[in-house]
């Protein structure tokens, strides 16, 4: 499927619900708006991720999708979402929105990256390839803060005395799903040798429940 950019004036990314999964998508949001600058950009994602965008530039529209909500409230979201009248829709969950909404271009629920492609964020990019888009630069993942978030970061960075210019390194050892947790030991050796090889400053984040973790 090739996209005549022409045709497309308004874009929705179907996005993922949990905020380190949610990161990993935003190299998509920077590829389409720089491959449309002056397009209407939605994204419809998680009540969880939804921090991870609420303050971002380039998107014009931020929709919460609860996937727990009944049947009844699903259908008159697809509605609502139709009404709109996307040209294309991204979707990243593999879900039957794309089918439902009758974008004009619209990834597969079908199609399937190559193997060879380990990286999460690289095969989310993957997607957009797949429509005949050509990424010329694989952009990293990206959150735009605001002035709050900005100054709560440089009160963390003056107490700690991280100097400008010092490589940073924040280290997420918790995850809601179990599944997707590392081993503590990987952590701990992978942050011994973060700080013996670059001299690195290391920040373990996290919520309230991962501080027993970030204990350890």
């Amino acid at each position: 499927m090739r996209i005549d950019k022409t045709k497309v004036k308004r874009i929705l990314v179907i996005g993922l619900s949990n905020v380190g999964d949610a990161i990993l998508t935003t190299p998509v949001i920077q590829a389409l708006r720089k491959e449309f600058p002056q397009t209407h950009l939605a994204v419809l994602v998680g009540p969880r991720a939804f921090s991870v965008f609420k303050d971002d530039w380039r998107i014009d529209n931020k929709i919460i999708y609860d996937k727990t909500i009944s049947w009844k409230n699903k259908l008159a979201l697809v509605n609502r979402l139709r009404q709109d009248r996307y040209d294309l829709v991204v979707d990243l969950r593999h879900s039957a929105f794309g089918i439902l909404l009758g974008a004009r271009y619209k990834t597969s629920v079908f199609a399937k990256p190559p193997k060879s492609l380990m990286h999460m964020k690289d095969r989310h990019l993957w997607k957009l390839k797949s429509l005949g888009l050509y990424i010329a630069e694989a952009p990293g993942p990206s959150v735009v803060f605001n002035e709050d978030d900005q100054n709560y970061i440089d009160q963390i960075f003056n107490k700690w005395q991280i100097k400008q210019g010092r490589i940073v390194v924040a280290a997420s050892p918790g995850a809601r799903n179990i599944t997707k947790r590392w081993e503590k030991e990987g952590y701990i050796q992978l942050i011994k040798r973060l700080i013996k090889e670059y001299d690195a400053k290391v920040i373990i984040v996290g919520d309230k429940q991962d501080q027993p973790l970030a204990r350890r």
